[in-house]
């Protein structure tokens, strides 16, 4: 999926596995604002650049999902790049890796009021020490 401008979308109760690509194995969302991803699963995806990628967007909830053996070359099961309240909240982020770089299970690039709650993360490998789960940079 490629939603780009801003558009509003709404995922719920689905099911992605074994998706490949290159920026967002399943979504790259540009733009977008009052969206939201829950009730999902997202297991053995690969990409570039994260398994779900937000991008100049506000307003995303992604809630109640759960990534699982994800792979990336750099940035994230979950990749947010210049986002605004944005929250992730009762999620399962395990086992995913990052083979290049860092925050194999979330990376955010320059976002503000990103929110993360009552999630679990376990056995997520990165490449780059530190931000093995949680990568967050102001520039990159």
């Amino acid at each position: 999926m490629f939603p780009l401008g801003v558009v509003t979308y709404s995922i719920t109760n689905c099911q992605f596995i074994n998706n490949t690509g290159g920026d967002g194995a399943v979504l790259n969302a540009v733009g977008g604002s009052s969206s939201s991803i829950t009730y999902s699963y997202f297991a053995n995806n690969s990409a570039s650049t994260g398994v779900v990628v937000a991008q100049d967007g506000s307003g995303y909830v992604i809630e109640n999902c759960k990534f699982e053996y994800n792979v990336v070359d750099e940035g994230g099961c979950l990749r947010m790049d210049f986002v605004s309240e944005v929250v992730i909240q009762d999620c399962q982020l395990t086992n995913n890796e990052a083979k290049e770089g860092s925050g194999a299970a979330l990376k955010v690039v320059e976002g503000t009021g990103v929110s993360v709650i009552s999630c679990h993360f376990s056995d997520n490998v990165a490449s780059v020490s530190g931000g093995k789960k949680i990568n967050v940079k102001e520039n990159e």
